[in-house]
């Protein structure tokens, strides 16, 4: 019930938001992919993710994304901002309140028709208004992403490496180092429907090297050249698995 009640408060915000500003932004190419093609810029983007964790903790971000390009005149430079709005139920209640607001800059270093590179970083900072809406600590979490496109079938493949590493912040909470690893696959079906499949290696450097793995399969259909939405279930998995189930679903307009 919760979960339902979360989703469809989701689609009540996005769907007036991206209607009202989809006139604003220029035709996306067959390339873009909103927000799960990480090197390509979004306009506005709403997610809603619900991770089910062990027993009956649970945690919900609402997050809500704009990236600015051109920054300083650097065409292939993206400055990204996510704000999550996050509840969580630990075991004492519900905590509702911000969370670790995410600032990401990627350079795309190359592309062309069929592939691409980009690096960058993102900076955490803690931000949450309750201790179990975030983390408690400044966080750089530099990354690399290597892509290819193919024709027949039309299909995006990349991987996104980024490293998670705590500098600063509460004394009292956790360090953090873990390195995440995602393979991605699309293939385009339609003019208008795409399916794919990922999966996320985790080593925490902080708990012995410690793996964990979820895998999610997307399936994304784009309304119009720049207004899409994906819904994304996701499974953990392996002996050090991180909760029961992910569902995610986004909102976005291109650029």
């Amino acid at each position: 019930m919760r979960l339902l009640i979360y989703c469809v408060i989701a689609i009540i915000l996005a769907v007036p938001m991206a209607f009202s500003i989809v006139g604003t932004a220029t035709a996306a190419d067959d390339k873009t992919l909103g927000d799960i093609d990480p090197t390509r810029p979004i306009f506005f983007n709403l997610r809603e993710e619900y991770y089910d964790q062990k027993g009956d903790n649970w945690r919900n971000a609402v997050i809500l994304r704009t990236d600015v390009v051109k920054l300083g005149g650097l065409r292939e430079f993206i400055l990204r901002f996510d704000v999550p709005l996050m509840s969580a139920n630990m075991g004492k209640g519900t905590d509702h309140g911000l969370g670790d607001i995410y600032t990401q800059g990627l350079y795309n270093v190359y592309r062309s028709e069929g592939f691409f590179f980009a690096v960058g970083s993102g900076l955490t900072a803690p931000t949450a208004t309750e201790n179990t809406l975030g983390a408690g600590k400044w966080q750089v979490s530099p990354l690399a992403i290597p892509g290819w496109w193919f024709n027949k079938p039309r299909a995006l493949f990349f991987i996104k490496v980024q490293d998670y590493v705590s500098f600063a912040g509460q004394s009292d909470r956790t360090d953090i180092h873990y390195m995440t690893t995602t393979p991605a696959l699309l293939v385009k079906l339609t003019d208008k429907w795409w399916v794919g499949a990922d999966t996320e290696g985790k080593v925490n450097w902080e708990q012995n090297d410690k793996w964990s793995f979820k895998s999610g399969i997307f399936i994304f259909k784009k309304w119009t050249d720049t207004f899409g939405t994906w819904i994304k279930p996701e499974i953990p998995w392996g002996p050090n698995r991180e909760g029961e189930f992910t569902l995610k679903a986004s909102f976005f307009v291109n650029y």
